[in-house]
């Protein structure tokens, strides 16, 4: 649960903690900040994971100091400097994203080259496919088709990090060799 603070609390954890995530809101307003406020609940165990604090402050007035004229809103302070969020606070994974990134702490999952579910008839007629929904992954143009029960979440992903795998091979080869040309066309 994100702690509810005072404004002593505040002033004392930006000045003392390199990085904080603070939830402003008007707890008078609650029907425009509830909603959103669900979602961040969800992200404040992952953010302890990355040691991140992540509080909420019912101050319109500290909102306003700081220059957010907007209620609710997120900040990110680094070493005492804020930073408003500009993603939708409705999107949790975004939200999260952001502070991640905001705190250098943000690291992109693997490139998968394309994966693409096949639905439609017109996809079956540009590639071989025998029966929709398929799932295809291309890798160097060359489509690969996956032919386990699509139901087995554990098997697809096994599945596709296969070809993960093997694109991280080439580049750690690539990188290895000391070709710069090789390892940016692997990736």
């Amino acid at each position: 649960m994100i702690e509810d603070i005072t404004e002593e609390m505040l002033e004392k954890l930006i000045a003392n903690t390199d990085h904080i995530a603070v939830f402003f809101y008007d707890k008078k307003e609650k029907a425009e900040y509830e909603d959103k406020l669900d979602g961040l609940e969800n992200i404040d165990d992952e953010l302890d994971s990355h040691e991140l604090p992540f509080v909420k402050i019912n101050s319109r007035t500290i909102a306003l100091d700081f220059g957010f004229e907007e209620i609710p809103s997120l900040a990110f302070f680094q070493k005492g400097i804020p930073t408003l969020c500009d993603v939708d606070l409705i999107d949790e994974g975004q939200v999260l994203k952001w502070i991640l990134i905001e705190a250098d702490l943000w690291v992109e999952p693997p490139v998968v080259e394309q994966l693409y579910l096949i639905e439609s008839t017109r996809q079956e007629l540009e590639w071989p496919v025998e029966a929709a929904p398929s799932l295809v992954m291309f890798e160097s143009d060359e489509p690969q088709f996956y032919s386990g029960d699509l139901g087995d979440n554990e098997a697809v992903l096994a599945w596709v990090r296969q070809f993960a795998r093997s694109n991280s091979d080439l580049s750690e080869e690539a990188e290895a060799s000391g070709d710069e040309e090789e390892a940016l066309t692997a990736d």
